[in-house]
């Protein structure tokens, strides 16, 4: 079973330091996710938030940055896999 735990505590490292818009932008996204998971006929469960967490902090660890935009992409991509494992 997947260290859910950690990989919450890695998102929510992140998300202390977020503005609020930034919070609410992460909550329409993964709602807008949530809904295209389920148009493609997957699954939107915590499994899958899990693994797109585990890939951002993967790819956050082998990529070169170019200025914000690598490590603002890989951020938004750890808190998707947040909306999935625990919908706030």
């Amino acid at each position: 079973m997947p260290d859910y735990d950690a990989l919450l505590a890695a998102t929510d490292a992140q998300a202390v330091d977020a503005e609020c818009w930034e919070r609410a932008e992460w909550y329409l996204l993964g709602v807008a996710f949530h809904e295209r998971l389920r148009d493609l006929g997957l699954a939107p469960n915590a499994d899958a938030g899990a693994a797109l967490i585990a890939a951002a902090l993967f790819l956050s660890e082998h990529t070169d940055e170019w200025e914000a935009d690598a490590s603002d992409v890989l951020g938004e991509l750890a808190q998707l896999g947040r909306c999935l494992i625990d919908p706030r």
